[in-house]
């Protein structure tokens, strides 16, 4: 189905089915259940810089539990554009726009997250993360070429299982 302004550019994107098959890669999930609080208070911590490069603290609430979750992610930063990959179903809390923290760099920032339906826009964002921390590409189910360099065609596979999701980051209200 084109929403209005697709109909006109003539054009209808491919939207992605938004599901999320953890990988194999991944250590058990109790296993990173205590890897996550650990990883999560050092985000918190003045001790932060060891691991605020590539990695942020996620604060959202569950839809439906209306409990508080904090969870440590990989992330590119574009800007006022924060790009999360999710490989587990915590995106779907994010659906049609939820507000949410981000501790970057032991910074509190505010912003909103929106999976992003688009496979195509999807797809890009995956790589431009992958090329950026491309150690991670197993873990979001892609591959690196010889050279060590994200491979397209895996990426384009990966969004089949990888839910990518933007954070408009709200300039003027900081966290606190």
């Amino acid at each position: 189905m084109q929403r209005p302004d697709q109909a006109a550019m003539g054009s209808s994107p491919q939207i992605a089915p938004l599901r999320t098959v953890r990988s194999r890669s991944l250590p058990p999930r109790g296993v990173m259940r205590v890897a996550n609080v650990f990883i999560g208070a050092l985000l918190r911590s003045p001790l932060h810089g060891v691991l605020s490069k590539p990695l942020l603290l996620l604060g959202y609430t569950g839809r439906k539990s209306g409990k508080r979750y904090h969870l440590p992610i990989a992330y590119r930063r574009d800007g006022a554009i924060v790009t999360l990959i999710a490989g587990n179903p915590w995106w779907v809390n994010m659906r049609g726009g939820a507000p949410v923290t981000l501790r970057i760099a032991g910074v509190e920032l505010r912003g909103v997250a929106t999976p992003v339906e688009d496979r195509e826009q999807a797809a890009r964002a995956l790589l431009a993360l992958l090329e950026q921390l491309p150690h991670l590409a197993k873990s979001y189910n892609a591959a690196l070429t010889p050279e060590g360099r994200p491979d397209l065609a895996s990426v384009r596979a990966a969004i089949e299982t990888q839910v990518v999701v933007n954070v408009a980051l709200d300039p003027a209200a900081p966290a606190g």
